[in-house]
This record gives structure tokens, sequence and C-alpha cells, in this order.
């Protein structure tokens, strides 16, 4: 009797340390898939557009030769230790020209940037725990300016730019077994530096966010 009672707590001992175990290796991270779309309210000055094709004499407000417009993208992230998301994604703008340019230049054109963005937030409370929870954090971009006039052959640059992101996110539905949710959350960037040519914009928009296990 004594040794099948000690075999039983043998083997009751080693099943809860492996299902402790199990439990220990769950990873802590989730996975996110994320669309946003903002609109772009330009500011600041620069000495050129139209990606280093059209030069003024003295830098002039963006405001002069641009309008506001918007911008959109896709990105894939990491949620580490449910505070710190790194993610990578893929931005488009089209860059809004005053008529007034096309008519002093003698050229009507299109204006339009491709960016590859790395995105380093930090979001203050567990979203698969609490409903709400504000962010901020960094972001970089470089990509190309297609410069495309008409009736004549199209033209690419590259150019750089760094931003101050932040914002909220709200929890609008959560999985059963807590292995996803999705958020949807206000998407503020600050353009704080570019490559000359390129203009900065605050932008101020919306992202739907899904994470999962």
């Amino acid at each position: 009797m004594r040794k099948t009672a000690l075999l039983l707590a043998i083997i009751l001992f080693l099943s809860g340390s492996a299902t402790q175990a199990s439990i220990e290796k769950v990873p802590r991270r989730f996975h996110l898939f994320r669309f946003y779309g903002s609109w772009a309210e330009v500011y600041g000055s620069s000495s050129e557009t139209a990606g280093g094709k059209l030069r003024f004499s003295s830098p002039m407000k963006n405001s002069n030769f641009l309008e506001s417009t918007w911008s959109t993208g896709v990105e894939y992230g990491v949620l580490y230790s449910r505070h710190f998301l790194v993610g990578f994604g893929f931005r488009y703008t089209p860059h809004n020209t005053q008529d007034w340019i096309f008519d002093t230049y003698g050229v009507t054109y299109d204006l339009r940037q491709y960016d590859l963005e790395i995105n380093l937030n930090y979001i203050q409370f567990d979203l698969a725990v609490v409903p709400f929870s504000p962010y901020a954090g960094l972001s970089f971009q470089t990509g190309i300016v297609q410069f495309k006039p008409r009736n004549f052959a199209t033209e690419w640059s590259f150019s750089s730019g760094a931003s101050v992101n932040f914002g909220a996110d709200v929890t609008i539905f959560k999985a059963g077994n807590d292995l996803s949710f999705l958020t949807i959350s206000s998407d503020n960037r600050y353009d704080v530096w570019s490559t000359e040519g390129r203009p900065k914009y605050l932008h101020t928009g919306i992202s739907l966010n899904y994470y999962y296990k």
C-alpha cells in the first residue's frame, strides 16, 4: 500500500511539474497585423519639390506649394512582453501639388511616395488584460519618390524621414481563449526629420489592429 501511494505521489508530482513547465513555455509575445489610414496636414519648409526636380531660390513653406493629403499602409509586427511593439510596414502617400507650380514651371506631374518603415512603440498597459492603453514611439521611413510628368518619362529618387508616433488603443473584440484580440487605435504621426525635398506632415488617422499568438 505504501509503495502504491509513493508511486502515485511521484506520478502526480511529475505530472504537475510537466504542466507547470508547459505553462511557463507559453510565449509572452503576440504577432500583429495592422491596416491604417490618415489625413496628412503639410507643414515645414523646403528649398525644392518634386523629388528634387524643381528648386526654389530660397526655402519656402511647404503649405505654399503643397496641399494636405492622405496616406495609407499595412504593417506586420511583434509585441514583446505585452508592451514593446516592433513593426515593419509599407506606406503610400500621394503628394498634392498646388496648380500654380504647374503653371509656373510649365509641366503637370504626379508626385507619389512609396515607403518602407520601421515602427518602435511602447504600449503602456497590457491590452490582453485591459481594454485601453496609450502608446508612444518612433518611426523611421525610407523609400522612393515617383515623379511622373505628363508626356515625359517617369523619374525616381530616394528619400528618408523620421517621425514621432502617439495615440491610444481600444480593444473591441477578444477571443475566449485569450489567443487573439482586435483593437482600433488613433494613428498619429508627427514628421520631425526628412531629407531635402521630402515634405513633412502631421498625420491624424485610425488603424485596425489584429493581435494573435
